[in-house]
């Protein structure tokens, strides 16, 4: 989808998104909105349009300035690399179909829901909803944030493994697991034989931290990672483990 705009909702039946429309890149204009009312006449901040050359009009609002600029940038590269494209604007009445995202590397296909039931066994299911909560559009969509395509692809040069041991906010003691960075998610095993994970937490929203005074840590060569009131705290076994895996997970989310 390099050369086009998605759209759609979360469904709550199905881990997946339902498609509303898309928008082809090609030859679109975009517009920003410094002032966009909608029609009980509120003011909708950080938005901006993206026009056809149908004039038919998506208007879209960022969550803030920042983002709002980052979308804005990174859909001008996208319109002045778009190719001629024979689709246009279009609603879909999608009943029957969702916007899955892949359980391995963030892309996403068109799926119908029939298709899915009578094809897929159970198992796979179970499995295929497990990996898309880890997806990049689900986490955006969970925690509210967004990710550039240049950040995306940062992301996924990044990959670390080792053995850490990692202590939850209020708990009193430390559990050393392998820890294996990658896709911007942390993976917890109990060994390096292990061959599925534990625990999974991506880390699209968290920020990288030092302890701090308040925080209780005694203990050398710990960071912890910060996302609203969620707080994880990692010792490393060696100055060298601690400085390769900050360093490793500061790239990709983006947040010190």
């Amino acid at each position: 989808f390099n050369d086009f705009v998605v759209y759609g909702t979360r469904v709550s039946s199905a881990a997946g998104f339902r498609l509303h429309g898309l928008v082809p890149l090609y030859e679109t204009q975009m517009q920003q909105n410094f002032e966009f009312e909608n029609q009980l006449g509120s003011s909708i901040p950080h938005a901006f349009s993206l026009i056809t050359p149908q004039d038919k009009v998506l208007v879209l609002a960022a969550l803030n300035e920042k983002d709002k600029l980052e979308w804005m940038s990174g859909l001008t590269t996208a319109i002045e690399k778009a190719v001629p494209n024979q689709s246009s604007l279009k609603s879909i009445g999608c009943s029957s179909e969702e916007l899955l995202s892949s359980s391995h590397d963030g892309v996403n296909t068109l799926l119908t829901t029939s298709e899915n039931n009578n094809n897929n066994t159970n198992t796979r299911n179970n499995n295929q909803v497990g990996h898309r909560s880890n997806a990049t559009p689900h986490v955006c969509w969970h925690r509210n944030v967004s990710i550039s395509h240049e950040e995306l692809c940062r992301g996924f040069q990044c990959t670390i493994s080792g053995f850490l041991l990692r202590k939850f906010k209020n708990s009193p003691g430390w559990q050393r697991l392998w820890v294996v960075f990658t896709n911007i998610c942390l993976f917890f095993y109990k060994s390096f034989e292990e061959s599925v994970p534990l625990a999974s937490l991506p880390l699209l929203g968290y920020r990288v931290e030092i302890p701090v005074e308040k925080d209780s840590i005694t203990k050398d060569h710990v960071f912890k990672l910060v996302f609203k009131n969620h707080v994880y705290f990692f010792r490393a076994e060696s100055n060298f483990t601690f400085k390769r895996f900050v360093a490793n997970i500061q790239l990709p989310t983006f947040q010190v």
